[in-house]
């Protein structure tokens, strides 16, 4: 093909023209690649600016939490607020804990020791309904996660316990050099244990139900008693226990209400009733009966009780919180058990002085004669009562009363019972 001078130059300047776009282009593209490129060099060095910045931040935090835990020397981890909800059936009764000082100082230990991660939220007197007798039932379902240890008020749930309800313990008086009480809680603990395991519960505290004193057990009446022959044909309010003994004096039982005894007394319906001094005074009724006389001195049901936890729960607290825990519940049965050896003659002593000179009871006394017969009474009724216990119980009642030195009333009453 023949190219004419005309068509010549104009293929030049369109190669030119090419070349030049192409020239013109290629700058601009490396514009923009050394932007983008620039563009993500600034972001990564923002993003690790504010990486750095929440890493010191964090450092800065650690540091504090750190030096805070470390200025208090108890749980060094840091967790969600835990809370137990606690059911209380006892009502925090008897000479330790009826001002409560013990319960608080319990509470305010916990929650030190815990730094406040462990709140304790008590339901006073049965407050949620669940059952004082139903307590091991109660734990193992996780109807709530710490409950009152009423052990001896569970006898359908707890046979091994059940002599405790029909046989008692009759014991010297505390003081500075009888530790009675402190061993029977030593020998119930194998059967405690047992029972833990198998309801599945972690036992935090046994305590003594009467703190110092044996319970002192009597009548109170509307008319002077001082021979078991006063008691025939009386209308009579019977206690928990012994009412086979109480049949046997020919009295009338109408069982009742704690809250009734007061109406009873005044209209007659009741004449005698079984109770403690404590109960007498509480309850006002020297207006409505004013004779008091004691017809079981130092008598004990061996009826320990204290506090327990699910094991579920146990279970989800830190070893650290499980140390805190054990050592304010520690420190809150030693304050109680030093009460048996400085202050051991307990409320019923000074129930009685009290009622005698601020209500004008009148106090008599069984004769010699009776008060023996009554306590050879007593171990019948008791043998009868458990004829159908399992050996379990008997175990039971056997290591308490070797450990307290009666051993002879207890093979007494086996053989009552025909065993």
């Amino acid at each position: 093909m023949k190219i004419n001078r005309l068509g010549y130059v104009s293929l030049v300047l369109a190669l030119l023209t090419a070349a030049t776009i192409f020239a013109g282009c290629k700058p601009k593209s490396t514009a923009v690649t050394t932007t983008a490129a620039t563009t993500r060099t600034t972001a990564a060095t923002t993003t690790a600016t504010l990486t750095t910045t929440a890493a010191a931040t964090t450092a800065a935090a650690t540091t504090r939490t750190t030096a805070a835990t470390t200025a208090t020397p108890t749980t060094t981890t840091p967790l969600r607020k835990i809370i137990w909800r606690a059911n209380d059936t006892i009502g925090q009764t008897g000479r330790a804990q009826s001002s409560g000082e013990h319960l608080i100082f319990l509470v305010n230990r916990i929650k030190e020791l815990t730094n406040g991660q462990l709140e304790i939220q008590f339901h006073w007197l049965d407050e949620l309904k669940l059952g004082r007798a139903n307590f091991p039932k109660t734990l193992k379902e996780g109807l709530v996660e710490m409950h009152d240890t009423a052990w001896a008020n569970a006898p359908q749930l707890i046979p091994e316990l059940a002599w405790v309800r029909d046989a008692g313990l009759e014991i010297a008086p505390m003081g500075p050099t009888n530790r009675a009480e402190i061993k029977v809680r030593e020998a119930m603990m194998p059967t405690y244990k047992k029972v833990a395991d198998q309801y599945d519960f972690h036992i935090l505290t046994v305590l003594e139900a009467s703190y110092g004193v044996t319970r002192e057990f009597g009548f109170i009446s509307t008319k002077p008693i001082t021979r078991i022959s006063d008691l025939k044909g009386k209308n009579f309010i019977p206690g928990t226990s012994k009412r086979d003994l109480w049949d046997k004096y020919g009295v009338t039982q109408v069982p009742m209400p704690y809250a009734d005894f007061y109406l009873a007394f005044k209209t007659g319906m009741a004449e005698v009733a079984d109770a403690i001094p404590s109960f007498y005074q509480q309850m006002s009724l020297a207006e409505v009966a004013k004779y008091w006389v004691t017809h079981t001195p130092w008598s004990a049901q061996a009826s320990q009780w204290g506090w327990a936890v699910t094991n579920k729960a146990w279970n989800a607290l830190t070893p650290d919180l499980q140390r805190a825990v054990t050592q304010a519940f520690s420190e809150y049965q030693a304050r109680l058990d030093q009460l048996i050896l400085t202050n051991w003659k307990g409320p019923d002593e000074a129930a009685i002085e009290k009622i005698k000179k601020d209500q004008g009871v009148i106090t008599t006394q069984f004769t010699k004669e009776d008060m023996a017969q009554m306590a050879v009474d007593r171990d019948a009724a008791s043998g009868a009562a458990m004829k159908a216990l399992p050996e379990s119980a008997w175990e039971s009642m056997k290591a308490v009363y070797t450990a307290v030195g009666a051993t002879d009333r207890y093979n007494n009453i086996r053989k009552l019972a025909g065993k």
